[in-house]
């Protein structure tokens, strides 16, 4: 008996010491992969600071955080910073950790975001990132991404967005907004539930002022086709300072453009 709980206490010890060293010998993976799959996909410069990977807050899911994330511009943007993130959290399956086809996160939050997108007078956007087929090698479009989304919540905190559209005369200034967003992610078909409060929002084109200083709400249902990329509204609440109102319709993303039907 005392030998059946000795080498119990031991496998017990042993497992708890793995899974408090074995995530210091996954950050340089981590990192690794981040970087090679931002190079893959996005015309633009990635960094970050601390990385810290526990296999025990969130047992039997990983739990990852990643500091001072930034995302730089190149070309005329490459002294613009797109955005920066004071942190994000995410959770993964543990299993993934230890696989060689990449991570499937669950669950991402994200907090202390700034986002500044411009537009200059020639239409060219700092946000146009995103690498043609033509851009990416061989390799590149036929490899498979280190990152799977197994999405089930992703949580937006204290983020602020500036936009400024010089084409148009454009602009809009968001602060404070907090979102949640829940749903299967990797369903087909998923009941999508939007939950966002922004604390200031302004807005306007040229010398006309659309908003200033709002107050925005909003919960969303939504259901969402994420197959063909169809989204119908549900129960859904928008207030903007008094402003009580709510909107029915669709929204669908086409080949050439949007399909909206909305009231």
């Amino acid at each position: 008996m005392k030998k059946a709980l000795k080498i119990t206490g031991i496998t017990i010890l042993s497992i708890l010491l793995i899974l408090i060293i074995a995530p210091f010998a996954f950050k340089g993976k981590f990192r690794g992969a981040v970087i090679s799959q931002f190079e893959k996909m996005f015309d633009s410069k990635v960094d970050f600071g601390k990385v810290d990977i526990s296999l025990l807050c969130n047992f039997p899911l990983a739990s990852l955080t990643v500091d001072d994330f930034v995302l730089s511009g190149t070309d005329i943007f490459e002294k613009d910073t797109l955005v920066f993130a004071k942190r994000i959290s995410a959770t993964m399956n543990i299993k993934s950790l230890f696989a060689k086809s990449g991570f499937e996160l669950t669950r991402i939050d994200i907090r202390g975001v700034k986002a500044n997108a411009i537009v200059l007078e020639d239409g060219k956007a700092n946000w146009d990132i995103v690498k043609s087929s033509g851009e990416q090698s061989a390799e590149e479009s036929d490899g498979e991404s280190d990152f799977r989304l197994q999405l089930k919540r992703f949580t937006l905190r204290n983020a602020h967005v500036t936009f400024n559209d010089k084409s148009s005369g454009t602009y809009a200034n968001l602060s404070d907004i907090n979102l949640t967003c829940s749903g299967d992610f990797t369903a087909a078909k998923t009941l999508m539930r939007i939950k966002t409060e922004i604390t200031s929002a302004s807005a306007g084109m040229g010398t006309l002022p659309l908003l200033a200083d709002a107050k925005v709400s909003a919960d969303i249902d939504l259901d969402a086709d994420l197959e063909n990329m169809s989204f119908t509204l549900r129960e859904n609440r928008f207030v903007i300072n008094a402003l009580k109102t709510g909107i029915d319709g669709t929204f669908a993303v086409a080949d050439n453009g949007y399909d909206m039907d909305v009231t």
